[in-house]
């Protein structure tokens, strides 16, 4: 247990809570706190588990956390030049797909980024990535269309 980790997920916890009750205090219009307040509610379970779980550790007379000396050889992994490179060619993908999403279609640009993004980070299953993203993508067209007030261009959905 250290004091920073406890002290980062008090801050967590607390600006959470503050800004979920202050949007609650501006507007309690259903559009307008649709993603806030699940995702507050999400944000203040996990933290609040890890901060149990953090002081549990602390005070737990069985589980005592093993310092790793930071002067070995080894303590410290290096980061690898191909992970900084699929980084790279990730925010270019990025780039790509907020440029893609009014001339190609909100759909199509979204699947065709997750399905690249995927054979990128893996190059494994790739049936299952490509169900993977045709799901999620119907699921994203669904949940902005039913959030936003204006009509979004789609090729397929």
């Amino acid at each position: 247990m250290k004091p920073g980790h406890i002290a980062l997920l008090v801050v967590i916890l607390g600006w959470t809570l503050w800004y979920v009750f202050d949007a609650l205090g501006v507007s309690s219009n259903m559009r307008n706190i649709i993603l806030i307040v699940p995702t507050a509610v999400i944000v203040t379970l996990a933290a609040t588990w890890e901060l149990l779980r953090q002081v549990a550790m602390g005070l737990s007379w069985i589980a005592t956390p093993v310092e790793v000396p930071s002067d070995l050889p080894g303590a410290e992994v290096p980061q690898m030049r191909a992970d900084v490179v699929r980084g790279v060619i990730l925010l270019g993908m990025l780039g790509v797909l907020v440029f893609s999403l009014a001339h190609v279609g909100f759909d199509l640009a979204v699947f065709v980024f997750l399905v690249a993004s995927l054979i990128l980070l893996d190059r494994d299953r790739m049936l299952a990535k490509v169900a993977f993203a045709a799901i999620f993508t119907v699921i994203v067209v669904g949940g902005a269309r039913m959030l936003l007030p204006f009509p979004m261009h789609t090729i397929l959905l």
